[in-house]
């Protein structure tokens, strides 16, 4: 896809240029969104990148659950316990900490 002076030209206005931007210039030029974003990156002009979400934390796991039931009731060794389901152990250390 050829850009126009005019095109090229209307992607020059902006000192930079986010995602939303980006994908508007593609609908208003007619270009697609990964092809204005290359342009404008060939033009050096700044690109700034759409926010990546944030990743979902670490869940706990039975084995960091049952030391912490372990901690509650005096360093019992409570290692059995790590076969049981983690809704249940979690739900025990609950109780045990509440």
């Amino acid at each position: 896809m050829a850009y126009s002076d005019k095109e090229t030209a209307r992607l020059k206005e902006f000192d930079s240029v986010t995602y939303d931007q980006a994908v508007a210039l593609g609908v208003e030029l007619g270009k697609s969104t990964k092809s204005v974003i290359s342009k404008v990156q060939s033009l050096e002009i700044p690109y700034i990148r759409k926010p990546v979400p944030a990743k979902r934390p670490t869940p706990e796991t039975k084995a960091q659950i049952v030391a912490q039931i372990e901690q509650a009731t005096g360093d019992l060794d409570l290692s059995g316990l790590v076969g049981a389901t983690l809704p249940a152990l979690a739900a025990l250390r609950d109780f045990v900490t509440a």
